[in-house]
């Protein structure tokens, strides 16, 4: 939503040292683009824009900065993870649920025939919202008193996935081939959306597309080619990279481009030298032709990439290349041909961003590579009980110590330090911690010790399906737990080999439920 997205993090960079912050959020170069999205916007009522570019180049930030809550939409975003592929629709229920707690606090007081109306949506649609979204699910039977709605008993939904009513009638659905014919499924989400927008006109952001599984892109396609919704406004966004032609990404974005009646395509390229320069001065607080040939050099080492640039920057501030003046308070640096002997950031931004991560204290690195194996938000509670409760690094003396370390001084101390770096960012007023940019997930993920990979996802896999027991409510517990313990195949242990079959048991029935097949195999990141 606008005031989650808002205030959902802590975005400025201390770098561990007393110089100013500097705020790494802000997006530039980008007038032309905005100005395209919100003529789009304005101009139709319904439609759909797809953002392609490579990974950094500021997509999501570009569509995160429109004020779309000014020009009267609600603004709805959920992010698709490379952790998080086997949990059908993952990116959808967390827009949703979003968009269905505003409506009903919104409407909580409203005329009952209001609420009568939105009750005898959520009858017609009692199995979907149970299955999955089951948060709006019981927030709805709270606050929806005039009718009574009862989860449906397993009696109810057959593994077959056929609803049974009353009247002895069928609705085919949840159990039906997903991706042949997921009618059901696919109208209950058109029906709700269509509710929603009826109050307010919605711009829904689906992020990272290429990490959607295969449920979400049969929902999308339908959202996007069947029936316009009146006041509804859908962005999708993907890496270029990460899509190769004839994949099933592929594919639904194609049919999209084809077939949708209001479609506009945009491609977020890397930022030109002027726009690199107006980062760069904006980053420093310095006139635009006092930084040209300092911008250029970064230019021509990070190819214009905002985040590389943004890393570009730190690197050089950790180096202290950068430092800021008391005398003249203003920042300086050093000779710029110097510049030239470090690394090439477009070919090696992997090697740069861990050089900066090596500068942290040895427990915010290893409590960086623990948190790069969960998702883009930091389960702090998980990794507190995972580092309170698990020795299993003692083989290695600075692991040990390093665990020992994040024991006395309480794991939040190390996050906090990341946060300082710029590697993680803390939603504001709380103690939630997210990546600054996946892509630094992936480097933390890469810097762990193969001997290590095994150990800590399974012990983590573990930690996460106790958890989900006595939490059956948050499934996101279960799928996860299911991805760590799958991660490695080869488990000596005959009876954790079916300890371990039962748990991907359970998350493939979960998925059944939702209409969805949970996979055999697993990508890394």
């Amino acid at each position: 939503m606008g005031s989650r997205r808002n205030s959902r993090r802590e975005s400025f960079v201390n770098a561990g040292d007393k110089f100013p912050a500097w705020n790494l959020d802000k997006i530039y170069g980008r007038e032309q683009e905005s100005k395209i999205i919100q003529d789009h916007i304005n101009k139709l009522s319904t439609g759909t824009l797809i953002l392609k570019g490579i990974s950094g180049s500021g997509k999501s930030a570009l569509i995160e900065s429109q004020n779309f809550e000014d020009d009267g939409w609600i603004f709805a975003t959920g992010k698709y993870e490379a952790h998080r592929k086997n949990e059908p629709y993952s990116a959808l229920i967390e827009a949703l649920d979003c968009l269905v707690d505003e409506w009903i606090e919104n409407n909580k007081s409203a005329e009952i025939c209001k609420m009568k109306s939105f009750n005898t949506l959520l009858e017609q649609d009692v199995a979907f919202l149970a299955n999955i979204l089951p948060k709006v699910f019981c927030a709805s039977k709270r606050t929806c008193k005039s009718r009574r709605l009862e989860k449906p008993s397993s009696s109810e939904l057959t593994l077959e996935g056929e609803t049974k009513h009353d009247n002895n009638e069928k609705e085919i659905g949840f159990g039906t081939d997903v991706y042949g014919d997921a009618s059901v499924v696919n109208a209950s989400f058109w029906r709700i959306i269509s509710f929603l927008c009826e109050a307010k006109p919605v711009v829904l952001f689906l992020d990272d597309l290429q990490w959607a599984d295969k449920a979400s892109l049969d929902a999308i396609q339908i959202l996007a080619t069947t029936g316009n919704i009146e006041g509804f406004f859908l962005a999708i966004s993907y890496r270029e990279e990460e899509v190769n032609e004839g994949d099933r990404v592929f594919r639904c974005i194609n049919y999209i481009e084809e077939e949708c009646e209001n479609v506009k395509i945009m491609y977020i390229t890397d930022l030109d030298v002027e726009s690199t320069n107006t980062m760069v001065s904006s980053i420093l607080g310095k006139d635009p032709k006092l930084v040209l040939k300092f911008s250029q050099v970064i230019h021509s080492k990070t190819a214009g990439n905002p985040f590389f640039v943004g890393q570009f920057m730190q690197m050089l501030r950790h180096e202290r290349f950068l430092t800021y003046s008391f005398l003249t308070f203003q920042w300086e640096w050093g000779e710029i041909d110097k510049m030239d002997q470090l690394a090439h950031v477009s070919d090696n931004v992997a090697d740069l961003v861990a050089g900066t991560m090596s500068k942290l204290p040895v427990p915010s690195l290893l409590a960086l590579k623990v948190a790069s194996c969960l998702g883009k938000v930091i389960p702090l509670q998980i990794m507190i009980e995972f580092f309170s409760s698990h020795e299993f690094l003692s083989s290695s003396i600075m692991m040990c110590d390093a665990m020992r370390s994040v024991k006395l001084q309480g794991l939040k101390h190390f996050l906090d330090s990341s946060v300082e770096f710029g590697i993680l960012r803390r939603l504001e007023d709380t103690d939630t911690y997210l990546w600054a940019h996946d892509k630094l997930q992936c480097v933390a993920y890469s810097m762990i010790p193969a001997c290590f990979l095994q150990k800590i996802h399974t012990e983590l896999g573990k930690l996460l399906w106790e958890k989900s027991k006595s939490d059956p409510g948050n499934e996101w517990m279960l799928y996860m737990a299911a991805e760590q313990l799958n991660r490695f195949v080869n488990v000596d242990d005959d009876s954790q080999s079916e300890d371990f079959a039962k748990l991907s048991f359970e998350a493939g029935k979960l998925s059944i439920s939702k209409s969805a097949y949970f996979p055999g195999e697993n990508d890394q990141c």
